[in-house]
C-alpha cells in the first residue's frame, strides 16, 4: 500500500469516527429540541438555491482543475486548492504553492462570502448577531494559529479551513433548498452529518500543518487556536446575552443549538443555558493552554 493510499484511508477512519460523534450527539438531543421545525419563505428558498448552485460549480471546478490544464483560469487554482486541502489535507501546502494573489484574495472572499450568505439563509430576522459571533470566533482562530507560523505561510492551514467551510455550507443549503418541514429523522441526521463536518474542519487543519511543523505541534497549534475561538466566542455570547444569539435561528436547519430557540423562552432553561456557555468558555481555555503546550518547540519544551 502506498503512502497516499494509507494517508486516505487512514481520512476515511476518521471521518467515520467523527461522524460515530455526530451520530451519539444527534440521537442525544431531546426530541423536544428537534420538533417538525417551520417552513421558510420562498425568498430564503430561492436564494438558497441559487447559493447551493454556485457552491456546487465551486466544488465542481475544484474537482476538474485537480486534474485538467483549467487551473491556470483565474479562481480555478484557489477552488482546486480549497477541494484537495478539505478532502486530501496532507496535500494542502503543495496544493497552494505558486497561487497567484487574485486567487489567494478568492480562497478567502468565497468561502467567507457563501459562509456569512448561509448564515443570513440559515437565520431569522435577527441574524447580526450569529454573523457577528461566527466571523468573530473564525477571525481569533485564524490569527492565533498565524501568531505561531512566525513568518511561514499560512496558505496550506487556509486552503483546508475553507475549502471544508465549503463543504459546510452545501450541506446546510441542501436542507434549505428543499423548503419544507423536516421530520425528527431528517433532522437528526443533518445533525450527525453537521457535527462530523464541523469537526473535520480542525483534523483538516492540523493535518496541513503536519508537513512542517509535525503531528505534536500541528495538533497543537490547531488546539490553541480552536481554544482561542471558543473562549473568546462563549465569552461574547454570554456577553450578549444567549437569547439575542439563540433566538435568530431557524429551528428546523441550524446545526446548533438545534431548537434550543424555542426552549429559552422559559427562564429557568436561560439561566442553564448562560451557564453552559461560561462552561464551554473555560473548556476552551483549558483546551487552549494545552495545545500550546503542544505547540511549543522541543527545545522550548525541554527548557520549562
Amino acid at each position: 500500500m502506498t503512502i497516499a493510499m494509507r494517508r486516505g484511508v487512514t481520512a476515511i477512519i476518521v471521518f467515520a469516527a467523527l461522524l460515530l460523534v455526530g451520530v451519539w450527539v444527534s440521537v442525544r438531543v431531546p426530541p423536544y429540541a428537534v420538533g417538525p421545525g417551520v417552513v421558510p419563505d420562498a425568498a430564503h428558498v430561492w436564494s438558497a438555491r441559487i447559493l447551493l448552485v454556485l457552491t456546487l460549480a465551486w466544488i465542481v471546478i475544484g474537482i476538474i482543475s485537480a486534474r485538467t490544464s483549467l487551473v491556470g483560469r483565474p479562481g480555478a487554482s484557489a477552488a482546486r486548492a480549497s477541494w484537495i486541502a478539505a478532502s486530501r489535507p496532507w496535500r494542502a501546502r503543495e496544493s497552494t504553492l505558486g497561487m497567484l494573489q487574485l486567487d489567494r484574495v478568492l480562497l478567502l472572499v468565497i468561502p467567507g462570502g457563501m459562509l456569512a450568505v448561509t448564515r443570513v439563509l440559515q437565520s431569522s430576522a435577527g441574524s447580526i448577531a450569529q454573523l457577528v459571533v461566527t466571523f468573530g470566533g473564525w477571525v481569533v482562530f485564524v490569527v492565533v494559529a498565524e501568531l505561531w507560523m512566525r513568518g511561514r505561510s499560512p496558505w496550506a492551514l487556509i486552503a483546508a479551513v475553507a475549502g471544508v467551510v465549503v463543504l459546510r455550507c452545501t450541506l446546510t443549503l441542501l436542507p434549505l433548498s428543499f423548503g419544507f418541514p423536516y421530520g425528527e429523522a431528517v433532522t437528526r441526521i443533518y445533525m450527525a452529518l453537521s457535527t462530523a463536518g464541523f469537526l473535520w474542519t480542525f483534523v483538516a487543519a492540523a493535518w496541513s500543518l503536519f508537513p512542517r511543523f509535525g503531528p505534536r505541534r500541528g495538533i497543537g497549534i490547531v488546539m490553541a487556536a480552536a481554544g482561542a475561538g471558543l473562549t473568546v466566542t462563549c465569552a461574547v455570547i454570554a456577553l450578549i446575552g444567549p437569547a439575542q444569539v439563540l433566538e435568530g435561528w431557524i429551528d428546523h436547519v441550524s446545526p446548533l443549538p438545534w431548537g434550543l430557540g424555542r426552549m429559552i423562552g422559559i427562564a429557568n432553561l436561560l439561566g442553564s443555558v448562560t451557564t453552559a456557555v461560561w462552561s464551554l468558555a473555560l473548556s476552551g481555555l483549558v483546551v487552549g493552554l494545552v495545545g500550546v503546550v503542544l505547540a511549543l518547540p522541543e527545545r522550548t519544551r525541554t527548557a520549562l
